[in-house]
């Protein structure tokens, strides 16, 4: 008589509740990482801004490129990224755009997952 082989009905639930929970957070983890590529994109674009673009005083090209970041996440769709969380330093003619900041994704009643982000680009001009 050959033994029996294979996995208990038991097993097989255990197994399947894992597998479907671990698909359930990858779903919902994908959505942040688009977010984030998205805002990498938008970011990367600074750079092929003109020249006519920066007015020379950095109070307001700071202004402006912040408006225009923000402006390009809600064309985006992105919600829920705080507006302290872009931070523009000027060094005379170049600017480093910095964006720091992290998603919680609820997973279990009161256990959360925290990603965190930390995006910086250099745009600018050279001064001739």
């Amino acid at each position: 008589m050959k033994s029996q082989r294979g996995i208990t009905i038991t097993g097989f639930i255990f197994f399947s509740i894992i597998f479907i929970y671990s698909c359930i957070l990858t779903m919902r983890f994908i959505p942040i990482y688009l977010q984030n590529y998205t805002m990498q994109k938008t970011l990367d674009s600074f750079t092929a801004l003109p020249k006519s673009f920066f007015s020379g005083s950095p109070a307001v090209d700071i202004e402006h490129l912040r408006n225009r970041f923000l402006n390009q996440l809600v064309v985006d769709g992105i919600e829920g990224i705080p507006r302290d969380a872009l931070k523009i330093t000027s060094n005379h003619s170049k600017y480093l755009i910095s964006l720091t900041y992290e998603r919680r994704l609820n997973l279990v009643a009161n256990i959360d997952a925290v990603v965190h982000f930390d995006l910086q680009q250099s745009v600018g001009y050279s001064v001739q």
